[in-house]
């Protein structure tokens, strides 16, 4: 799908304003000159477009290593590509939903709206299209190297890097963003969040791990 120059040109704006302003000054702006940058919905419709790009590149460099590796005909790089689009906008309105929900209680009891955090998460897309080309340049060199008898080890690599960087960019991007929809400290925004994420896997462990103990008895 071809971007119109305007837009593209709107949309390069909006990308390096969010990185080089950070968050909170990012937000700021979009209130103050809201016809300088692209809106939420445009935004993620833009990244969204360059990602698949990417990854169909990707998948496309790689396909013959990959199917060497796994020992059958994979589907069409488009088709895995649009795959992990959907996963990549499912988690979006996850994380929305989640950061909705906890911002409201205790310890965060912040102001921010499900509109508000949503739109966020749109731009926080910008994160995301770096990455993208990152694993176009790695991902392929690594599948290569276990096709060609390198030990398969290497391909946790690409997946340690994005860890890494993902893990950065959420202490630098994503938390102080939602404390500033929330108007508390990225301290407090941290803490609130990790509290709940941590409540909440326990809350789903525990009777996973029950039904997994009771299984294994009975077998």
């Amino acid at each position: 799908m071809a971007i119109p120059l305007e837009v593209l040109d709107k949309y390069l704006t909006t990308f390096l304003d969010f990185w080089r302003l950070r968050p909170r000054k990012f937000l700021s702006l979009t209130r103050e000159q809201p016809t300088r940058y692209l809106s939420p919905g445009q935004f993620v419709g833009v990244s969204s477009t360059i990602i698949v790009a990417l990854i169909v590149v990707s998948l496309s460099v790689a396909r013959l290593d990959i199917e060497k590796i796994a020992g059958f005909q994979m589907p069409s790089s488009e088709a895995v590509a649009g795959r992990q689009l959907v996963f990549i906008l499912a988690l979006l309105f996850a994380n929305t939903l989640f950061y909705r929900i906890v911002s409201r209680i205790w310890p965060i009891k912040g102001k921010g709206t499900l509109v508000s955090i949503f739109e966020f998460q749109c731009y926080l897309t910008a994160l995301l299209v770096p990455m993208a080309a990152v694993d176009v340049l790695i991902d392929p060199i690594t599948i290569a190297m276990v096709a060609h008898g390198t030990p398969s080890w290497v391909l946790f690599i690409p997946g340690t890097i994005g860890f890494t960087a993902g893990s950065a960019l959420f202490f630098l991007y994503q938390n102080p963003g939602l404390a500033e929809l929330n108007g508390v400290s990225s301290l407090r925004m941290l803490f609130g969040s990790l509290f709940w994420m941590v409540v909440l896997s326990f809350a789903a462990g525990v009777p996973l791990g029950i039904l997994i103990g009771i299984f294994l008895d009975k077998h």
